[in-house]
């Protein structure tokens, strides 16, 4: 029952992969036609969970449909199912299916773990904070005001050195203790905005979907293309709010400026809103204009993901149809009836089997007298008079592996 399910898993968490990949490819080109930012957020969040989706609606596609082995996921329905003879090449399929599903599963299960080590390690972090000074509260509760958001709790850290907004469903805000005291009140403020901006547009909250969609894409190579992307338009998102309630941008600019002088050391949390180069978004600032010319690098990089979407595509389709048959082959049914249908030079034969037993065989269409058919372990022995015809042995999966007969050998 597991390696069905296994080869199951393998097989839609292939799909899925071809599956992002044309999603990413479709992101580049859709993200040409833009230059808001928050528009860009919007369609690489879109394609982070989208392209996680796929692997769960993939799987539920194949059994839906009945291309998944029903004794696998229905026991109930399944009666005397056809099954052909384990090929070598279905092997090899199957046991790449078990292993690309069991290798997924642990490593979403070794995520989920070490996220969770995270979060309580950030609610410890945050249970030895101290609240933050009396002005940096009213200073961050006149930018919330400006942003109409409600003020987060606000606490003051050793640890940072840039503020954050850190928990999920009722985020709170952390302040560079060092940093803020350096910095002149224009330049909190500015910052402060930012930190309010991620509260508008519920940044934080939607880290929850996102973590969960990243832990399904871990085995992607182009998932860290999609996290860099997601992160810098959702930093350029709020850059661009809180520059135009500044009232400048080159003055917003200079806050960033002058926070990245005082930055010491970086700490991030995988449970904060954050997560973008500083200097890129100070040079972003600077360089933007109003209509601003797209990257020349962007056309690259379309072709790239559309050739790696092709590539997969491809690749998936290689390991739908075909691939599912040589894996119903080559796994176990678990107890119920099935018969192995196989074909060599010497002619057509059955075997049905249940429960690992050879319960009926037929040669040519001529069934095989029951005292003709002799099982020992896994092998298998069709006789004539004492002579043996047909010598098959049982291979882990449900199938047979047996010596081809020549012709003379038909009965």
């Amino acid at each position: 029952m597991i390696a069905p399910l296994l080869a199951g898993v393998g097989l839609s968490v292939l799909q899925g992969a071809w599956m992002f990949a044309l999603l990413l490819a479709g992101l580049t080109l859709a993200a040409r036609l833009t230059n808001s930012p928050e528009t860009r957020y919007v369609l690489g969040r879109a394609a982070l969970l989208s392209g996680a989706a796929s692997i769960p609606l993939a799987g539920t596609a194949l059994w839906v449909t009945g291309r998944l082995d029903e004794t696998a996921f229905a026991p109930a329905r399944s009666g005397l199912a056809g099954v052909v003879a384990a090929e070598p090449v279905g092997e090899v399929v199957a046991q790449v299916l078990v292993g690309a599903g069991a290798i997924w599963l642990c490593g979403v299960v070794v995520l989920a773990l070490r996220t969770l080590g995270d979060w309580r390690r950030v609610r410890r972090w945050l249970a030895a904070l101290r609240t933050a000074r009396p002005e940096w509260r009213r200073e961050a509760g006149a930018a919330a005001a400006d942003s109409a958001v409600a003020p987060p709790a606000c606490y003051e850290s050793d640890d940072l050195d840039s503020p954050m907004l850190v928990g999920l469903r009722k985020p709170v805000l952390v302040l560079p203790a060092a940093a803020f005291d350096a910095m002149t009140e224009g330049g909190r403020r500015a910052l402060l905005l930012h930190e309010m901006a991620h509260l508008e547009a519920g940044h934080a909250s939607r880290r929850g979907p996102e973590l969960i969609a990243e832990h399904l894409l871990f085995f992607h190579p182009l998932l860290p293309l999609l996290k860099s992307f997601i992160d810098q338009e959702r930093e350029r998102t709020c850059d661009q709010r809180a520059s135009q309630r500044c009232g400048s941008r080159s003055g917003y600019a200079r806050a960033l400026v002058g926070l990245e002088l005082l930055r010491t050391r970086p700490m991030r949390l995988s449970l904060g809103a954050g997560g973008s180069s500083l200097v890129a978004r100070i040079r972003w600032l600077v360089t933007a204009q109003a209509s601003p010319s797209r990257s020349r690098r962007s056309p690259i990089a379309a072709a790239t993901l559309a050739l790696a979407g092709v590539v997969t595509l491809a690749a998936g389709l290689t390991t739908t149809p075909d691939a599912l048959a040589l894996t119903r082959a080559a796994t176990p049914v678990g107890a119920h009836m099935y018969t192995i249908n196989a074909v060599d030079p010497a002619g057509e034969f059955t075997l049905t089997m249940r429960q690992g037993r050879a319960l009926h065989a037929t040669i040519d269409g001529q069934p095989v007298p029951q005292g003709a058919l002799i099982q020992k372990g896994r092998d298998i022995r069709v006789l004539a008079g004492t002579r043996p015809i047909l010598a098959v042995r049982l291979n882990d999966r449900g199938g047979i592996t047996w010596q081809p007969r020549p012709p003379a050998a038909a009965p």
